[in-house]
């Protein structure tokens, strides 16, 4: 979805620097409160966007000496800085403006431009909005969701505080012209300063929403259900697995999952397959090891029962490896050990 997210906040930073100035000039001509609150808002919409592009490229970077795990979780924090903007310079300014209007009404000018430039905001959040939708979609899809799933649980806030955002701002345009329409119609210029309270509700309402998901994220989200039911799957579904427990699955970053599981490995299989491994491979010493027990029978109930008690023995060793590493350093709550198979010369 990284590719995806990319081209919904590409799409909105365009189209938000446009209605930016487009905004802003239909405010300098109509003075109007509900079209000045919608420049800030598409003003707060291209900053924080432009943050959001920062976090997908930063995200991107790779495992280092310092950040073993790569940089994947650092879209949360700049989609967290994000949202704290929208929260602040969305909607803090826009509902102040509305506030000051309501108390020392102004009745703005050049309605029907306003209303030119409304529609024109309109058709443009449209078009992002379309954008993020069709982006989320397929990113639901390939992690088996359905699209409110990925709103409430995907990995990748980006595209999802994209549609929030635009959502957010068709919303606020079309109720910011129905206000300055009931100014035109009443008369009453505190039609114009309610329009911008309500774009600032909207906006402060996306920031709260925004700042808990990416606050979930960076703290350690589990991997969506689905993700985890076919992880699960894999795992039942192999002959070589008794069984398994702790099985740990979080988000790690937009395109990655961190899984931890603790498997039970079944002897006879495991003996099973290095048999059939080692007649591919050295079938001479296969045959001395058969004589040595007196058949294959034999040698298979050998090595099922020795396997059974490696297993066993080397899980013990892991155990006191990691209760060791758990004295030494207190903090290392979590520990991952793996085999390593090596390599044959």
């Amino acid at each position: 979805m990284a590719s995806g997210s990319t081209k919904a906040v590409v799409a909105a930073i365009c189209a938000n620097s446009f209605l930016t100035v487009v905004k802003f000039v239909g405010f300098l001509m109509s003075g109007s409160a509900s079209m000045l609150s919608e420049a800030i808002h598409s003003f707060s919409d291209s900053a924080n966007q432009g943050l959001l592009l920062l976090g997908i490229h930063r995200s991107k970077k790779g495992p280092t000496e310092s950040h073993p795990y790569g940089h994947g979780r650092e879209r949360y924090v700049w989609g967290l800085i994000s949202a704290v903007g929208i929260f602040f310079l969305g909607c803090g300014l826009t509902i102040y403006h509305g506030v000051h209007g309501l108390m020392h009404p102004s009745s703005p000018d050049n309605i029907g431009l306003a209303l030119i430039i409304f529609l024109v905001a309109a058709i443009l959040e449209g078009w992002t909005l379309l954008v993020a939708i069709r982006e989320i979609r397929i990113a639901a899809d390939a992690d088996g969701m359905t699209f409110r799933e990925y709103i409430r649980e995907g990995s990748d806030p980006m595209a999802v505080a994209v549609l929030l955002e635009d959502g957010a701002a068709e919303l606020g345009v079309i109720l910011a012209a129905c206000c300055l329409g009931m100014t035109q119609v009443t008369g009453d210029a505190r039609w114009d300063a309610a329009g911008s309270i309500v774009v600032g509700v909207i906006l402060g309402s996306v920031a709260i929403y925004l700042m808990f998901r990416c606050s979930d994220m960076l703290i350690g989200k589990a991997a969506p259900e689905a993700a985890q039911t076919r992880l699960k799957k894999v795992l039942d579904e192999s002959s070589l697995v008794e069984s398994t427990t702790g099985l740990k699955a979080t988000v790690q970053g937009a395109d990655s999952i961190r899984f931890k599981v603790e498997v039970d490995f079944a002897g006879e299989e495991l003996a099973r397959r290095y048999v059939e491994e080692l007649a591919a491979r050295d079938s001479e010493t296969l045959s001395r090891w058969e004589k040595q027990c007196g058949s294959r029978e034999e040698l298979l109930v050998f090595l099922a029962e020795y396997s059974e008690d490696l297993m066993r023995f080397l899980g013990t060793e892991v155990d006191e490896l990691e209760r060791k590493i758990r004295l030494a350093v207190p903090k290392a709550k979590h520990i991952d050990i793996e085999v390593d198979a090596g390599s044959e010369d």
